[in-house]
C-alpha cells in the first residue's frame, strides 16, 4: 500500500516516522484523557451553569445574563472580589517566595 506525499509529510512533521513517536503519543494519551475529563469538561460545565436558574432538584433554566447582572448589582459583590483580590495578591507572592527561599536554604546545607 502506498503512501501519499501529504500523509508522509504530516506523519514526519507529527513525529510518528521517528523512533518512538507513535509511542510517546500513546504514553501521553491518558494525561490528555484525564485532563479533558476531570479539567476542560467542569469548565465548559461551570461556564453553561452559570448563565441558568439550576438548584440540583429541578432542570437548569436558561436565564442568560440574568446571573451576572444580578450580582453586578449585589453590594455585597465588589467587597468580595476586593477581598478575594487582596488575599490572593498577598499570599501568592509571599508562598513563593518563602518557597524559594526555603529551596535555597537546603540546597545550600546538602552541599
Amino acid at each position: 500500500m502506498a503512501v501519499s506525499g501529504r500523509t508522509r509529510t504530516l506523519r514526519r512533521r507529527l513525529g510518528l516516522t521517528t523512533r518512538g513517536g507513535f509511542s510517546a503519543y500513546l504514553l501521553v494519551l491518558p494525561s490528555v484523557i484525564f485532563i479533558g475529563i476531570y479539567v476542560i469538561v467542569p469548565i465548559f460545565g461551570a461556564v453553561y451553569y452559570s448563565f441558568t436558574q439550576y438548584d440540583l432538584l429541578t432542570a437548569p433554566e436558561w436565564s442568560g445574563v440574568e446571573n451576572y447582572t444580578d450580582i453586578a448589582g449585589d453590594t455585597q459583590f465588589y467587597p468580595a472580589m476586593r477581598n478575594t483580590l487582596v488575599f490572593a495578591l498577598g499570599t501568592v507572592p509571599a508562598g513563593v517566595i518563602s518557597s524559594l527561599f526555603l529551596a535555597m536554604w537546603i540546597a545550600r546545607s546538602i552541599r
